[in-house]
């Protein structure tokens, strides 16, 4: 993660799923905390789409790819 500006840019589809998972998580803390980047907006859509794609990879929904999917619908 050495020279990445955003945790999502860590995120990779070929890492194991408890690494792709602790990268959500660091990006919905990051796109919380990040109230004035202009980005925010795009960001949190992304997000959702990566974690609509995930969920749908792993064909059962899992609570808390679900939890990371809400808080990232909060964020205003």
């Amino acid at each position: 993660m050495i020279g990445d500006a955003d945790p999502e840019d860590a995120y990779d589809a070929g890492d194991p799923i408890s690494e792709r998972l602790a990268v959500l998580v660091a990006v919905v803390e990051g796109i919380r905390e990040e109230t004035d980047d202009a980005r925010r907006a795009r960001r949190r859509l992304d997000a959702i789409r990566v974690v609509d794609a995930f969920r749908d990879e792993l064909t059962v929904t899992g609570t808390h790819l679900r939890q990371l999917r809400d808080e990232l619908e909060a964020i205003t």
